[in-house]
């Protein structure tokens, strides 16, 4: 998976509807939700062995060494805004 397909799926991870779900109509009031939505991610690195590593230790492999990455959210509903055509209030 490349950088922008990664950070894509991450975009879309990280929204109001892992919460709570869409804003929807319910008679003349239109619902919308809000969550406190946070993330973060790390990506990782590596490095081939060199001639010199892999005979410095009988231990040491010759195959070099790498690290991984991950992401993580959280979200917690908040509460919605109730618009009507002349008003808004939180609830």
């Amino acid at each position: 998976m490349d950088l922008h397909a990664l950070l894509s799926k991450a975009t879309d991870t990280m929204n109001v509807g892992r919460a709570f779900g869409s804003a929807y109509e319910r008679g003349d009031k239109l619902i919308i939700p809000v969550a406190f939505v946070a993330g973060g991610g790390g990506g990782g690195a590596g490095e081939p062995a060199s001639a010199t590593q892999a005979s410095a230790s009988a231990a040491t492999s010759s195959q070099g060494q790498g690290m991984g990455g991950g992401f993580g959210t959280v979200s917690w509903p908040m509460g919605v805004y109730v618009v009507t055509d002349d008003s808004v209030r939180w609830v």
